[in-house]
């Protein structure tokens, strides 16, 4: 078996074996790997009573194919793993209780292309496709709608654990939560078994070395459809970000914000505050909308899309995605997604995703969220948030930008770079999305100052690398332009000017002696005239 069924395979194998001959097979190492694997593996990928759909396979065509591990799972790892006994308790609490998770942060998991974005109470995740991971699986007749899950990407959003439990029959397939294409149910399967692979090789993630923040992007053409496509998880939001989006479908073309069971008002600000808890209000120019614990907001004019309408299963069963005949009855789903039109050039799209804030918190929210897109076209994808002084930059080739407040970031290569800005200086983390093993390190040049950050290789190949820089290591340029000759007979005198930016001070020198703190002096003596130019960070240069 694999996953979850593998959790109990191995627990209990090394269970019923251990005192044994066999038993003395699981030594320390091992049962450390095994550890390893539940604990930053399964424990990661579940919230409350689910699991991640992007590591679940076909069971999302099962009834109860979401749920997590059971509460009497976790008591016989205690006793093979007891190092990490309060862990254990702390995840049987959350599970059996709806207790805290005792897990905040990001993490990504690079050899399955998911970032999973974790707060206190509340769970966010990504998953995108390329040539190096199957999307998911269809096998045995489960999974009839699997191709539609691979359309350039999906997200999860949770804060109760409710938001998608059995929902899928209900689905409208062609809207999954967070996937850019075509709106209709494009696939349903009636070949043999399959575990399609994406048709991309630039895809990939970079996450913090605290493992607080992180970022996923690829750019992949399917059933037609063309997008770049980044997911930036920063603090207690999830910003999403397309460019490059190209295609003709007489269906629309669409970016699907979320998907999830109706619970409770919907308030939408689209000029002025509106409610309602039902039906499709055909309303324009939305600036927010507030949902189930869960806030939207839309930072340009988009052509959005929100509703609350009964979504039924065509079969009245689970059986139009498997072969489960149990009865499901229709529910009332809500909806959100972004219309880019039929015949689509070259469209962008952004949103936030603002979890567990109840509206005034999530109001309070919207009045300052940090973010502000940089850079959004087919080269570079690009965010700066000021509440974290976090600036996350997806190169989909090489190039340079500036993103504003004194920092210029340039890279050699297509990457992935996030840089924390620290009181030292930053914190530059940085990923290789196409995986290529011939590529040792990344080459990041910040304000002219050039760093190397080698690339993890052999099964880390893909996944992030750190590197602190030091605010003193980027120093800022000190340059002496004269106005004219620097040669003059007595009574003569030549005009020198330093170069200038954002936060700069100068001190100007003859010899020892002080001359000046503008950009410029007048030189009317013989010398040798230097200049100290000095940032905000207190680095200078002469």
């Amino acid at each position: 078996g694999y996953g979850k069924q593998a959790l109990n395979n191995y627990t209990s194998l090394i269970t019923l074996t251990n005192g044994t001959g066999i038993g003395k097979a699981f030594t320390a190492d091992k049962i450390k790997l095994f550890s390893t694997f539940v604990l930053e593996g399964h424990r990661w990928l579940s919230y409350r009573s689910i699991c991640d759909i992007a590591s679940i396979g076909r069971d999302i065509a099962r009834v109860g194919g979401t749920n997590s591990i059971y509460p009497q799972q976790i008591s016989p790892i205690i006793k093979i793993d007891p190092a990490n006994t309060a862990a254990y308790n702390t995840w049987y609490t959350h599970v059996k209780n709806n207790g805290p998770s005792g897990i905040t942060g990001n993490k990504h998991f690079w050899r399955s292309d998911v970032m999973v974005h974790r707060g206190a109470n509340d769970y966010m995740s990504a998953k995108i496709l390329s040539i190096r991971r199957v999307g998911t699986e269809y096998m045995n007749s489960e999974n009839l709608k699997y191709k539609n899950l691979l359309p350039l990407g999906y997200t999860q959003i949770y804060t109760s654990g409710r938001e998608y439990n059995g929902i899928f029959p209900l689905w409208d397939w062609g809207r999954i939560p967070g996937m850019t294409g075509e709106m209709k149910e494009i696939f349903t399967a009636t070949g043999p078994n399959d575990a399609p692979l994406g048709p991309n090789n630039y895809a990939g993630g970079v996450s913090s070395n605290g493992g607080t923040v992180g970022f996923m992007a690829y750019k992949a053409t399917f059933n037609g459809i063309s997008a770049n496509k980044a997911y930036f998880f920063i603090g207690d939001a999830m910003f999403c970000m397309g460019s490059g989006i190209s295609g003709n479908k007489a269906n629309g073309i669409i970016t699907s914000v979320n998907q999830a069971f109706a619970n409770g008002t919907i308030t939408v600000n689209n000029g002025t505050i509106q409610t309602f808890t039902t039906g499709n209000p055909n309303l324009t120019n939305i600036a927010w909308i507030h949902h189930d614990n869960v806030g939207y907001i839309f930072p340009v004019v988009q052509s959005v899309t929100v509703q609350n309408i009964q979504q039924k299963s065509d079969s009245g069963t689970w059986k139009n995605i498997g072969t489960y005949k149990n009865p499901i009855s229709p529910a009332n789903i809500f909806s959100v997604w972004i219309n880019h039109g039929t015949v689509v050039p070259n469209d962008t799209y952004q949103y936030i995703v603002a979890p567990d804030k109840n509206l005034a918190a999530f109001e309070t929210f919207v009045a300052n969220p940090g973010f502000t897109v940089v850079q959004n076209d087919a080269n570079i994808q690009a965010i700066h948030n000021s509440n974290y002084n976090v600036d996350a930059i997806v190169y989909y080739i090489a190039g340079t930008i500036n993103m504003g407040d004194g920092l210029t970031v340039k890279v050699n290569i297509p990457s992935l770079v996030l840089i924390e800005k620290n009181t030292t200086g930053y914190n530059v983390t940085v990923s290789d999305p196409n995986y290529n093993a011939t590529n040792k390190a990344v080459t990041v040049t910040i304000n002219g100052q050039p760093t190397s950050i080698s690339l993890p290789s052999g099964d880390s190949l893909g996944s992030s690398s750190s590197k602190q820089v030091n605010l003193c290591a980027i120093l800022p340029p000190a340059i002496i332009t004269a106005s004219g000759t620097t040669t003059f007979c007595s009574g003569g005198n030549v005009v020198l000017n330093a170069n200038t930016g954002t936060g700069l001070s100068y001190t100007w020198f003859n010899g020892t002696t002080v001359l000046g703190t503008t950009a410029n002096i007048t030189a009317t003596n013989s010398g040798v005239y230097t200049v100290i130019v000095t940032n905000t960070n207190g680095c200078n240069a002469t």
